[in-house]
């Protein structure tokens, strides 16, 4: 199992707050939790609660502006909301029944397995369809082959040329399409 190298800060370095991130890479990373966040909004706890206890404190805190601010459970962004005017419950859940979002490789698993799904299911309907035309074509070539040769010396004849078959070019595709055996 490979081990994942973290930065450590330089002796007498200031550390960072929790959730800031040291800028190593100049490539941008894709952050799938603030996906997950845009798609399906914030993942807060206790945001129905009429009072924090001190255990609380690692999703919610108290300001004494008359704020609350709650900790995203799958992005770590604290967002400040007021302290609700008709609570429902008189303190936010235990830890052990908060059920936590998934954040990180799962998550990123979870939209790119969606994202191939996604892909599978588009190339069977293109190709679904290709098959679609292709069977209708052979069941109705005779009177498509007389439709396109009309149409076809209808053109020639508009641009004054000698309505005789193409050589070359799309039209000699489209002959040759009619020539193959069933």
């Amino acid at each position: 199992m490979k081990r994942r190298r973290t930065h450590q800060p330089a002796p007498g370095a200031k550390a960072l707050p929790a959730g800031a991130e040291r800028r190593g890479r100049l490539r941008p990373k894709l952050r799938y939790d603030l996906l997950g966040c845009g798609l399906h909004g914030h993942a807060l706890v206790g945001t129905d609660a009429a009072r924090l206890r001190p255990e609380d404190a690692l999703f919610a805190r108290e300001d004494p502006a008359g704020f609350r601010w709650y900790r995203c459970l799958r992005c770590d962004a604290w967002l400040p909301l007021a302290v609700p005017e008709t609570p429902r419950a008189d303190t936010p859940p235990e830890r052990d029944a908060v059920r936590l979002p998934l954040r990180g490789r799962p998550l990123r698993d979870r939209y790119v397995l969606r994202a191939i799904a996604v892909e599978r299911a588009l190339h069977v309907l293109v190709l679904g369809a290709l098959v679609a035309a292709v069977f209708l074509f052979a069941a109705h070539r005779q009177l498509l082959h007389q439709d396109y040769l009309r149409i076809s010396a209808d053109l020639q004849r508009m641009s004054g040329g000698p309505a005789r078959p193409p050589h070359h070019g799309i039209g000699a595709d489209v002959n040759r399409l009619f020539r193959l055996p069933d």
